[in-house]
């Protein structure tokens, strides 16, 4: 997946595609058992790292953790179901999508440019590539792309909380300014070393937790590599 070379894999998009696909949801079930292409197993480069990796581990990783937006998880060909019975799973689950995407938007980033080159991180520790490094007009190094993807990022998480909000019985659509700030609140995460007298939020967490959490994630992210947050 990673290479110096020129490719045309594009990362940050809005969906898979393809019901074979490893992303999809049951994608691990349909390597399993459709394909005999070798599974690779990444070796670390930290000389000290445990190789704990397994093929399966591989194949889940895909299967459980990765996924195909457009497509149904029950409505997938390895279940067994009719063709009818999968077709209107697929149905009934564009309809809510599109009702989703009607009522809170969408993921609407595109990268305009092809045949990036990808930065190869197999053998630098932890990922740790120095600025420098990074081969010229990967992702990492476009500006423009950073902050479209950053502006597209917010956009999500303002969304996310508002459809968190609304699965707890207090949606936002429609409220003033001030209402809107009252749900905030109430589902604040408060960011200092005590939390504050009278706080009335659902945590709170050390600075020094949420820059280590900011840095894992953007270290994640800059890497193309998964985030798991306990």
């Amino acid at each position: 997946m990673h290479s110096n070379n020129t490719s045309s894999i594009r990362f940050h998009q809005d969906g898979f595609g393809g019901l074979q696909n490893l992303a999809h949801p049951a994608g691990a079930k349909a390597h399993r058992d459709l394909s005999s292409e070798q599974i690779i197993i990444p070796k670390s480069a930290v000389k000290h790292a445990i190789h704990s990796l397994s093929e399966e581990n591989i194949r889940n990783l895909h299967g459980h953790y990765v996924h195909d937006e457009h497509h149904s998880p029950f409505a997938s060909f390895l279940y067994d179901r009719s063709k009818e019975d999968l077709e209107k799973e697929q149905q009934e689950f564009v309809e809510k999508m599109n009702h989703v995407r009607k009522h809170y938007g969408a993921w609407d980033f595109h990268d305009t440019k092809n045949g990036r080159p990808i930065a190869n991180f197999d053998n630098v520790e932890y990922k740790d590539m120095m600025n420098k490094d990074f081969p010229d007009g990967c992702w990492q190094t476009d500006e423009t792309y950073v902050r479209n993807l950053i502006s597209e990022g917010g956009k999500l998480v303002k969304r996310v909380k508002s459809a968190i909000y609304a699965e707890y019985g207090h949606p936002i659509q429609g409220l003033s300014e001030e209402k809107v700030k009252e749900v905030e609140d109430m589902f604040a995460i408060h960011i200092g070393d005590t939390p504050p007298s009278g706080f009335t939020g659902i945590a709170y967490i050390t600075q020094k937790g949420f820059d280590m959490l900011v840095r894992k994630l953007l270290h994640a992210m800059i890497t193309n590599d998964e985030f798991y947050c306990k």
